[in-house]
């Protein structure tokens, strides 16, 4: 299911050796699966994290863990797991992890960049207070999601429903697909940024990326003038000066 090589390039190196050393310690306490994920939960320091990883045919591995690693890519948790699962002939069916179902309305948020002198807005839809963020294209109907504390995994079930009508509700703010889940403006970017996209945030949209902008970019500091004077013998010079952020 994985190889060594999928396992380091997941992994920072300093942090695939230590989950190496995890594994070689024992530290993989239980391994189940459920569907198309996968729990572990692994004991490091006295303290048992649980990490979920998910593999979905023709789908880019997923992965997570309740110990909120942040510094890109798996956790040596995670890659304790990933090493038991390649030793292991089939990972047994089933898991003593609690999973806790939750559902709920999701917040469109839309991801600003530009490319090819085109804007271009990416929709994906936040749960749970952004706990997990799914693209308009992800087929899954759900993802599993390692509480930060405790011993208990989320599961967060996709509202369908909801993340068409936020869908539609792009398309009545000037904006057409581009491609699954982009949308580009039908107007000038610049005159859409300035107009259109305060309304969707008024209307909860999360708006990021805005900050990157260039050509699209609408500045909301006040131009800084300045005036400067130089008297000779019979004229006197000004000199006006507008300078922008």
């Amino acid at each position: 299911m994985l190889s060594p090589a999928d396992i380091e390039q997941h992994a920072l190196p300093s942090v695939a050796r230590r989950g190496r050393e995890l594994y070689a310690q024992g530290a993989v306490a239980a391994l189940g699966c459920r569907e198309d994920d996968i729990l572990a939960r692994v004991t490091d320091g006295g303290i048992a994290y649980v990490a979920v990883l998910t593999v979905r045919e023709n789908e880019p591995l997923l992965f997570d863990c309740s110990c909120a690693f942040s510094f890109g890519g798996a956790c040596e948790h995670v890659v304790a797991a990933m090493h038991a699962i390649t030793e292991c002939d089939a990972v047994p069916d089933g898991s003593d992890i609690p999973v806790d179902e939750v559902r709920g309305a999701p917040a469109g948020r839309l991801y600003l960049r530009e490319t090819g002198g085109m804007l271009l807005a990416e929709m994906r839809f936040a749960y749970q207070g952004g706990l997990v963020e799914f693209a308009r294209a992800e087929r899954c109907a759900y993802r599993l999601v390692p509480a930060t504390s405790g011993d208990t995994v989320y599961r967060v079930v996709r509202s369908r429903a909801r993340e068409d009508a936020l869908h539609s509700a792009v398309g009545r703010h000037g904006l057409t697909a581009y491609t699954t889940g982009v949308f580009t403006p039908t107007t000038a970017a610049r005159e859409w940024t300035q107009t259109r996209l305060p309304v969707l945030a008024r209307e909860g949209f999360e708006i990021y990326g805005q900050e990157y902008l260039r050509e699209s970019r609408v500045r909301s500091t006040q131009p800084c003038m300045g005036v400067r004077m130089t008297a000779g013998e019979n004229s006197l010079a000004c000199e006006l000066t507008v300078a922008f952020d």
